[in-house]
């Protein structure tokens, strides 16, 4: 959760925050496309305009970040107002744009699952469809979670030196 002073500065610091981190492994722009201010519908947050983002590495994976959030005063003398992702979807693609992993958290969408869980897709290349179309549990997944398993077990190359701090943070 991030915090600030009012709500603006709450979003500003959240955007700020996933910047920091998607920096780790792109160039590309995080946006709240205007989602400033308190809504009973969540605002989302995308990088790229909602297109997957190409990564260094072998791997040649893609990856695209869309998250939900809520603004919600909380009224503490330094932080009156936070930021509360309420949910997600992080979706990693092969070269052949097919989908591989998909992480998902949509309590309020379509789905009777609302829980976060996770999708082997095509590109994962299982092959059991009783696999491929299960909604795998998987409990609350942080981007930086999901950038840190992209290093350390995907293959894709940081283009920061720093990326372990930024993602311990």
């Amino acid at each position: 959760m991030t915090t600030g002073r009012n709500a603006a500065e709450a979003v500003s610091n959240y955007r700020h925050s996933v910047q920091r981190a998607v920096s780790c492994v792109t160039t590309s722009v995080v946006d709240v496309a205007g989602g400033y201010y308190p809504s009973p519908v969540p605002h989302r947050l995308t990088m790229n305009n909602g297109f997957p983002v190409a990564l260094d590495g072998a791997s040649r994976f893609r990856l695209e970040l869309q998250q939900y959030y809520r603004i919600v005063e909380v009224g503490c003398p330094d932080a009156s107002w936070m930021v509360d992702v309420v949910g997600f979807y992080y979706t990693i693609y092969d070269s052949g744009q097919r989908e591989v992993l998909l992480y998902h958290w949509h309590p309020h969408g379509n789905s009777p699952v609302e829980t976060p869980h996770l999708h082997l897709e095509q590109g994962a290349e299982v092959g059991r469809a009783e696999v491929r179309d299960a909604h795998l549990p998987t409990g609350d997944v942080s981007l930086k979670a999901i950038l840190r398993v992209l290093i350390e077990e995907m293959s894709v190359r940081p283009r920061r030196s720093d990326w372990e701090s930024i993602l311990a943070e």
